[in-house]
């Protein structure tokens, strides 16, 4: 009967041995939960910080690319406008180059008849 005794205080200190093990592993994986659920708190919040800074990122691009097509847009309008100003430059100056061409002529037919009339009166 003492030995039946001695083994059951035995089994019984076995047994609380056991639980205390138990409560402690179970602990340990409370613990463990609860860091990695910190881990994935913040790992949500810094994807979503990243995300908005992408967000944002992406919006500037945007505006940067707007103001780019629209510098170009601007850039090819005042290509166009100089070329067209070149184009009537150039026009002007062969008009004016005809005109001058014209009155040079008539300068010269001018003078023509002039020097004529003076070798007849002289001659």
């Amino acid at each position: 009967a003492r030995e039946a005794s001695d083994r059951n205080l035995l089994l019984e200190d076995e047994e609380q041995r056991l639980a205390s093990v138990v409560e402690s592993k179970r602990r340990t994986v409370r613990e463990m939960e609860e860091q990695h659920a910190e881990r994935v708190r913040g790992a949500q919040v810094r994807t979503a910080h990243f995300e908005e800074e992408l967000r944002e990122e992406r919006a500037r691009d945007r505006r940067f690319q707007q103001e780019e097509e629209a510098l170009e847009a601007r850039l090819s309008a005042a290509e166009e406008a100089t070329e067209r100003r070149r184009a009537e430059a150039r026009q002007r100056e062969d008009e004016f180059n005809m005109i001058r061409a014209d009155v040079e002529a008539q300068v010269a037919s001018l003078r023509a008849e002039v020097e004529g009339e003076e070798r007849r009166r002289r001659g």
